[in-house]
């Protein structure tokens, strides 16, 4: 089932998490900035799987940190553009 972010990105779930509610103006924001489509998909679906880690380890969005963005960045592989998704491989492994 996909989930219909904005008119410019549609998610392959539902995302979840403490960043799950700020998706649709991060979305208004970058495509207000002039992002093309492609960039703005890629981090919304970035910060998607990062809200679905920050759930899975139980961390509210007022704990967040810059380390803990450190740190979840670091462990993205490279190559990650065929596998980055909300309901994907690389989204569902992080701990």
């Amino acid at each position: 089932m996909s989930y219909v972010v904005s008119d410019q990105v549609v998610l392959s779930e539902e995302p979840e998490g403490p960043l799950a509610a700020y998706l649709v103006p991060f979305v208004d924001s970058l495509s207000h900035q002039g992002y093309t489509r492609r960039y703005i998909h890629r981090q919304v679906m970035l910060a998607a799987c990062f809200s679905r880690w920050l759930k899975k380890i139980d961390l509210s969005l007022g704990r967040v940190t810059s380390a803990h963005a450190a740190h979840y960045l670091e462990r993205i592989p490279l190559n990650s553009n065929h596998s980055l998704s909300v309901g994907g491989n690389w989204c569902n492994r992080q701990r």
